[in-house]
């Protein structure tokens, strides 16, 4: 019943640049045919291909664009009947604060509060934290428990963000249907004793700015089976 209470959570470049780039890989393709100049060029020519790859920008993006306070809606279906399903409405924070490890470079101490309506009717104040941590070096968005003792200190990973590329969809069409924001997909798992974690973000940008996102958790095991989709607005 604690770890159900626990989950539940009551009480562009310029033309220089491109000059560069483009220097770049003249440079790689000169150097195939001189195997002098094959190691540094392909070296640096890895480098750029690492860094600009869509999926590290994106988690850059979404980690700073999550920053300040946001409206939440979160829906709880569960299959078990000691763990209730119902809809928890409040307020979320992304705190921004000094990173408490050297290997990350931006963190937010997470705080959500609000109240869980059950299906029967009960209501029930709730709060969450959670430390969200960003690695520069790796473009990885992690997220964190929280020590219960003082709810600041980091705990143990809750789990690491792996961003997929986006799927090319057929658009709808008509004069009053407008497509969809664009959204990025990333995906966490997290093993609790027996029960698998499987959490799904779905961030929508409107240009540099993130418009919404959710985040949905696919619990399993032989103590709890439930989804949680939990949405985020401004």
């Amino acid at each position: 019943m604690e770890h159900s209470a626990q989950d539940l959570a009551v009480e562009g470049p310029d033309k220089g640049g491109n000059e560069g780039l483009h220097a770049a890989f003249r440079g790689a393709e000169r150097a195939r045919d001189s195997p002098e100049l094959t190691p540094s060029i392909l070296s640096l020519q890895d480098t750029l291909n690492r860094t600009t790859t869509p999926s590290h920008l994106v988690a850059s993006a979404a980690f700073r664009a999550m920053q300040g306070n946001w409206k939440l809606s979160r829906v709880l279906k569960s299959a078990m009947p000691t763990f209730p399903s119902g809809t928890f409405t409040g307020s979320a924070s992304f705190h921004p604060r000094p990173p408490s490890h050297p290997l990350f470079h931006s963190e937010y101490l997470y705080i959500e509060e609000g109240s869980l309506v059950t299906e029967q009717g009960l209501v029930m104040k709730g709060s969450r934290r959670y430390v969200y941590r960003y690695n520069e070096r790796e473009h990885k968005i992690s997220a964190w428990f929280v020590k219960p003792d003082d709810a600041e200190t980091v705990d143990y990973l809750f789990h690491q963000l792996e961003i997929l590329l986006p799927e090319v969809t057929e658009a709808p069409s008509g004069p009053e249907v407008s497509p969809p924001p664009p959204g990025w997909t990333a995906k966490g798992y997290h093993l609790c004793v027996k029960d698998d974690y499987h959490s799904e973000y779905l961030f929508r940008f409107c240009g540099i700015n993130l418009a919404t996102f959710n985040i949905v958790h696919r619990v399993d095991g032989p103590n709890k089976s439930y989804i949680t989709d939990t949405s985020f607005v401004r």
